[in-house]
């Protein structure tokens, strides 16, 4: 037992002695931190105590947090020190390079974010993004080292394995040529094994080494993303110019320019008001085509965050709306309506030379628009009046109204005008001024002038007989929906005039126009069957 027992008191000595080491190895790890600020590593020991542990009561410098990092301090103490006594440097790629070095956590490189971005200029936040992409994007010495160490060790190794696998002795006469040939054979498989193996561990070489690269930026990208969506403080104060409160906006001016900040309570109006020293200004990391900025009033219960826009952006883009919307409508004729949107355009900017121009375009629009409508109406009525008249046989009285309604745009009065000259009804008969009556309205167009026209080369009326030039025309009009046209295509197709004769094809046709209640076509349809 006392054997035993002193047994027991002596491993306890030694382990004690073992622990005593470690401390001492401790210390000279961390010795020139703790050199440096001896009274904040006292601090840290006494973490219950907020601002009184920080290093004389000043923000934390980045070798102290990093000492922390590095002495194992349990984490919730780092996180705690630096929220409580606060940081006084930027996370850019040397530092977080330290930290991660350092042995950073996640939860604390997570209370480092917001700490070191808290003070940061939108300027200095571009500048330190382009620093840490640079360094991700750039690679790393250590990790660069430590591949190409392993490469020169596997090449070196490889060198070795396949001469000795590709090694054959020189055939000696005692061995048949088979038998040599064989043994060659085996060796260069062997020596392509060898390749294979080569490569396949260069290749896990790389992706280890493309893992590790990864794990490292990590942190750097995560840092990147926070910066970019993080708001800053500008150094141009803020003030307050008025509130509506019927339209719920609050004005202020910052940097001799004017912001809106719509859909502001007027209960959170009165407290930016009564508030507004406190108030902070913030903008975004990248500045939108608005120019955003936010007005920030911490109060001891709750925070007001608010979004402003500025106010010549924010007319900018009503001005484009407004003239969009009034081209847009111009552009289907609705000119009245294109007028109310140009005139809101120059409610918001008087001077916009876009709208004054769309004003007096659509107006001039709108009139021509006006007078081309009572043209088609008077031409409307004078074919509508000729019609009646053609329905009694007054026929030069029904030409002198086609004529007129013609010219007043109405297209079927000039092919029925046509179809006057082609039968002399009213008229000297007269192809040749029909065709030219029959090309206006066709080009125009009308498809039922086509159909005639196609009938004057069909039966070389005026014209040299020209079957081909009739199809085309009886297509056109027929493909266009005039059934006319397609009882004409179809005798053509009957007959073989400018086509070969199909009998199916011609059937097709003259089906079509009897369905679009043509009764010659449905008479001629009963002799095609």
């Amino acid at each position: 037992m006392h054997g035993e027992l002193r047994s027991s008191e002596y491993k306890a000595g030694k382990i004690n002695v073992s622990m005593q080491r470690r401390r001492s190895s401790f210390r000279v790890a961390v010795g020139k931190w703790m050199t440096r600020s001896a009274v904040f590593m006292s601090c840290v020991a006494a973490h219950g105590q907020a601002m009184a542990n920080c290093p004389g009561g000043h923000r934390l410098t980045l070798g102290q947090v990093a000492g922390l990092i590095q002495a194992r301090i349990r984490g919730s103490i780092v996180v705690d020190r630096v929220d409580a006594c606060h940081v006084s440097f930027s996370l850019d790629a040397p530092s977080l390079v330290m930290l991660v070095d350092a042995g950073m956590t996640d939860g604390e490189f997570n209370v480092l974010n917001p700490e070191t971005a808290a003070e940061l200029t939108v300027e200095q936040a571009h500048a330190e993004v382009a620093g840490l992409e640079a360094y991700v994007a750039g690679p790393d010495a250590t990790l660069s080292a430590q591949r190409d160490a392993e490469f020169q060790r596997l090449n070196a190794q490889y060198q070795t394995e396949r001469a000795k696998a590709a090694k054959v002795p020189p055939k000696d006469p005692f061995t048949s040529t088979a038998d040599y040939d064989a043994q060659v054979q085996r060796a260069q498989a062997a020596a392509t094994g060898v390749d294979r193996n080569h490569e396949t561990a260069v290749a896990q070489v790389n992706a280890d080494y493309q893992s590790k690269l990864d794990l490292r930026n990590t942190l750097f990208l995560a840092r990147i993303e926070f910066l970019k969506k993080s708001e800053y403080k500008i150094a141009v104060p803020a003030t307050f110019t008025n509130y509506n409160a019927d339209t719920e906006r609050l004005t202020a001016a910052i940097g001799g320019e004017e912001y809106w900040f719509d859909e502001v309570p007027g209960e959170t109006a009165r407290e930016l008001n009564e508030n507004w020293k406190n108030v902070k200004v913030t903008q975004p990391f990248t500045d939108d085509g608005m120019h955003s900025r936010t007005l920030i009033l911490t109060l001891p219960t709750r925070s007001i965050a608010q979004l402003g826009r500025q106010r010549r952006a924010v007319e900018a883009v009503e001005v484009s709306a407004h003239l969009e919307e009034a081209n847009s409508r111009r552009a289907s004729q609705n000119y009245s309506g294109a007028i109310d949107e140009y005139e809101q355009a120059l409610k918001v900017d008087p001077t916009n030379n876009e709208a004054k121009d769309g004003i007096v375009a659509a107006q001039s629009a709108q009139q021509a628009a006006a007078k081309l409508q009572e043209q088609q109406t008077a031409a409307r009525q004078n074919y509508e009046e000729g019609r009646r008249l053609d329905r009694q046989k007054q026929y030069a009285a029904a030409k002198t109204l086609w004529e007129k309604a013609c010219d007043g745009g109405e297209l079927i009065a000039c092919t029925d005008l046509g179809v006057l000259y082609v039968e002399g009804q009213g008229v000297k008969r007269d192809y040749a001024q029909a065709k030219s009556i029959f090309e206006k309205s066709c080009n125009a167009g009308e498809l039922y002038g086509c159909t005639c026209l196609g009938a004057i080369y069909e039966h070389g009326k005026g014209v040299r007989r020209d079957y081909s030039q009739a199809r085309a025309l009886e297509e056109k009009a027929c493909n266009g929906g005039d059934m006319d046209g397609c009882e004409v295509l179809g005798e053509l197709y009957y007959f073989g005039w400018g086509v070969p004769a199909n009998e199916a094809l011609a059937r097709m046709y003259v089906e079509r126009a009897c369905q679009g209640h043509v009764q010659g076509a449905c008479d001629n349809l009963r002799n095609i069957r």
